[in-house]
């Protein structure tokens, strides 16, 4: 049903973050229960940062950017275009995925704050995540 979702997706120029799992599901079967898990989640380890072993991030890099190239290949296949915001979900793909590598591998991890030194509008930035949670419709640029 992928490629027919896709078509009327093209058709309407329909542009979501939408991303199929199936290819690296069956690449990687060991990570098929986590990378399920992706539709309920509520939360995820964001930005990207970590601190590991390099041998653990070596491994994690190698299994990551085989998804991201497999999926910008599958992308670029299709000819879509995407403005600056939505071409930063292979970004926000890779986020997703660190939770799923995480997991699966049965990693220990530390959370620690980070802080951010630019500016945030956090009332125009809750706002607009209130707003996307109550309409449903996602925000269509950064803040």
């Amino acid at each position: 049903y992928t490629e027919k979702i896709l078509q009327i997706m093209e058709d309407n120029d329909i542009r979501c973050t939408f991303f199929a799992v199936q290819f690296w599901v069956e690449r990687y079967p060991e990570y098929a229960s986590e990378t399920e898990k992706l539709h309920t989640r509520t939360s995820a380890h964001m930005f990207n940062m970590m601190i590991m072993k390099k041998e653990v991030l070596n491994d994690y890099c190698e299994w990551l950017f085989a998804i991201l190239f497999e999926l910008e290949r599958r992308v670029e296949k299709k000819g879509l275009k995407y403005d600056d915001f939505h071409a930063r979900f292979y970004g926000r793909v890779s986020e997703l995925l660190l939770d799923v590598y995480v997991r699966t591998n049965g990693l220990k991890y530390k959370e620690v704050k980070a802080v951010s030194i630019e500016p945030v509008n956090w009332v125009k930035k809750g706002g607009s995540f209130v707003r996307a949670k109550v309409t449903g419709k996602k925000y269509g640029k950064s803040f």
